[in-house]
């Protein structure tokens, strides 16, 4: 057990960014008293006061920090957390994690077969959620992933990112023969204009064909939209809106567009007229009050895809073996009770937390599983 000291430590102390070598340092500082100081890339509060170290990248090899998943295996329940590249190759205007992050690197092949064999003795069905960044890129390398779990019969469920702009039939069929039972698409918007602004490299026409096939394949979908990026007009915002209810994805997340200073869209903020930060900006064609308004009446008014206030809750449920509709409604009962808060801000609550439950209870009532299972 390590010391007071040693949690206390390592729990005050924050890294600026991901850096594998790094965790590694600061462990080693804390266990040979070394002052936290002697550790690049970390924020940690001394005195009252938060103190910076200096910031380094780091040439962290994807191929020499594999997990040994051995040492984890009583921790192990129903889900774990699985990396196959760092970084994203991307320059996504909107977006600070490539610049912060580092050069875009992949794990070899072989290497992921052996932690997923290590994983499957450990337990065959664990569900995976797959967190790297842009897991279907490069192309080739993704199928020949997938050829590979199929090789090798897993029996897992997993989840990932998915860059939709890339996706074809051959993927995706391969995908769902892997074990895919739900991807995470950063959309950002239907709008050819919004996209264009936001450097995605997508084409709405791409966007089209992804949703063809996940529901093809039956494979659920999380599709996430902001709202407000320079350039957003009601026009933009109705193309999204004409987006959503065209490809039916099975969940959406509408959210208000954050002004993050140190990406790279802060270059262009003479050209936008960009002021502000956060969640509190203007630019040239709206303000984020008017964006947060147009943000909310999405919620409200998609009826053929469910707002999903939390996009890992539909694959913990799918993982635990709920069937997929009796998750669809679970769902349907979030965004219901959701859109009855956001129709009543600030005013009494209009049902009791006896009755939400009751109201939840009846989904799991029909489908025959235990609440039970939901909440472990």
């Amino acid at each position: 057990m390590p010391s007071y000291r040693a949690q206390k430590s390592f729990s005050q102390a924050m890294f600026k960014a991901t850096r594998l070598t790094g965790v590694g340092k600061l462990l080693d500082a804390i266990k040979r008293k070394l002052p936290l100081s002697s550790v690049n890339n970390l924020i940690y509060k001394e005195n009252g006061q938060f103190v910076h170290t200096p910031r380094a990248m780091e040439a962290n090899d994807m191929n020499q920090h594999l997990v040994n998943w051995s040492l984890f295996k009583s921790d192990i329940k129903d889900i774990v957390n699985i990396r196959t590249t760092k970084s994203c190759p991307f320059k996504c205007s909107f977006c600070s994690f490539p610049g912060f992050s580092g050069k875009y690197k992949v794990m070899d092949l072989e290497l992921v077969e052996r932690e997923l064999n290590e994983l499957r003795k450990i337990n065959p069905h664990l569900g995976l959620d797959v967190i790297d960044d842009t897991f279907n890129i490069p192309k080739e390398r993704f199928k020949e992933l997938l050829r590979m779990m199929i090789r090798n019969k897993y029996e897992f469920k997993w989840y990932s990112f998915f860059k939709a702009q890339l996706a074809d039939r051959e993927s995706v069929r391969l995908m769902k023969k892997a074990g895919c039972v739900q991807i995470f698409a950063g959309c950002e918007s239907g709008s050819q204009v919004i996209l264009d602004n936001l450097v995605k490299q997508s084409k709405v026409e791409k966007y089209y064909e992804a949703f063809e096939y996940l529901h093809e394949f039956d494979i659920l979908s999380i599709a996430s939209f902001i709202v407000g990026f320079p350039g957003e007009t009601e026009e933009t915002y109705q193309e999204t809106i004409d987006f959503i209810q065209k490809t039916r994805p099975t969940f959406f997340r509408s959210r208000l567009w954050w002004y993050d200073r140190t990406a790279p869209v802060h270059n262009d903020r003479e050209r936008f007229q960009l002021t502000g930060s956060g969640y509190e900006w203007k630019h040239y064609t709206m303000d984020s009050n008017e964006a947060q308004m147009l943000a909310d009446k999405m919620v409200l008014s998609i009826k053929n895809s469910i707002h999903a206030t939390d996009y890992p809750i539909p694959f913990e449920m799918l993982t635990k073996g709920i069937p997929v509709e009796t998750v669809k409604q679970f769902m349907g009962k979030f965004r219901d009770y959701l859109d009855i808060n956001m129709r009543h801000p600030g005013g009494e609550p209009v049902f009791s937390k006896e009755a939400v439950v009751a109201d939840f209870a009846t989904v799991f009532n029909k489908s025959a599983v235990p609440a039970e299972v939901v909440y472990q």
